[in-house]
């Protein structure tokens, strides 16, 4: 909500598709305080992701190493954006032409490999 305060709009269209913003009680803030100064090799935004998925058995969507090994360790389910990328494939989300044009984008505006493409399409 500070994103949409601060003037961002496309907050709106996510909150249009059905999702809901959690309001973080105390002790939630706390514990995310305390993993946080833990995990300073992990994203803020991640180290509270993966809180949320914990305490709601939820799986976390994650292509860093080390925010997966977090995860194992701490027994939180995780997939990676190969996971994702299949599942909209197997569930007809994306056509395979789009699916390569969001891989490339991906590849670009993150300066990264994605390295397990046949697993997408398989």
């Amino acid at each position: 909500m500070n994103a949409r305060e601060a003037g961002y709009d496309f907050i709106n269209d996510i909150l249009e598709q059905g999702f809901t913003v959690l309001h973080l009680d105390s002790d939630f803030i706390q514990m995310y305080e305390r993993k946080r100064a833990e995990l300073k090799d992990l994203h803020a935004g991640e180290v509270a992701s993966i809180l949320l998925c914990r305490r709601s058995g939820m799986a976390f969507v994650t292509n860093d190493r080390r925010a997966k090994r977090y995860c194992e360790e701490n027994g939180v389910e995780w997939l990676d954006i190969v996971d994702l990328l299949r599942v909209c494939y197997r569930k007809q989300v994306l056509t395979k032409q789009e699916l390569v044009q969001v891989i490339d984008a991906i590849e670009a505006k993150d300066r990264t490999r994605i390295l397990r493409r046949e697993e997408i399409f398989a």
